[in-house]
């Protein structure tokens, strides 16, 4: 268990959420809606968090993701950033410039679920090659003339189908477990 104590700031973005009487810090609230129901053991449980005049105060760790080496167990823990899915498009990335979606550099806009599959290719394309993917890459990526020695032809398939610059071309968020680089692992 750890601590997180996130500064408040005045355009600290809030959202109601069933059951509480007030207004949470969005990321607050968000990690506890992920929380309710069944129980999701991709995302951390949020045990308790405490509000004070400047800060609030989370017991979970301050990275994004906590991996673990011996069982390969992905946990998402940090919902600073996040938002609820909606189906319209979204007009403000708020997220790390790096994985802002292509389109939204484009048009201004973006959907959420092809721009979270844009996330998480750049998310893999990181840990398996331990640097953020630069303007070549993305090129290479997109014209399928890229790949990596060190790794499967179904990593790099994988990435590819992820980073795919047009959004409807991605792989569709509910079926991205059904990729190949998935059976190969197994």
């Amino acid at each position: 268990m750890a601590v997180k104590i996130p500064d408040k700031t005045p355009d600290m973005p809030y959202i109601i959420v069933p059951g509480h009487p007030k207004r949470l810090p969005i990321e607050i609230g968000l990690t506890l809606m992920a929380n309710m129901g069944s129980n999701v053991p991709q995302i951390i449980k949020l045990l308790d968090w405490q509000d004070d005049p400047h800060h609030y105060v989370m017991d979970i760790k301050l990275e994004n993701l906590l991996v673990n080496l011996d069982t390969l167990e992905v946990k998402l823990i940090d919902f600073g950033r996040g938002m609820l899915m909606r189906d319209s498009a979204y007009m403000a990335f708020n997220g790390t410039e790096m994985f802002c979606p292509p389109e939204f550099n484009v048009d201004s806009r973006y959907h959420a679920k092809p721009a979270t599959v844009w996330s998480l290719g750049i998310l893999l394309f990181v840990m398996v090659c331990r640097y953020y993917p630069d303007d070549e890459d993305l090129n290479r990526i997109s014209k399928n003339d890229w790949s990596k020695p060190e790794l499967s032809q179904e990593c790099c398939q994988m990435i590819h189908d992820c980073l795919e610059r047009e959004p409807q071309q991605r792989l569709i968020l509910e079926e991205m477990q059904l990729h190949d680089w998935f059976m190969f692992m197994e």
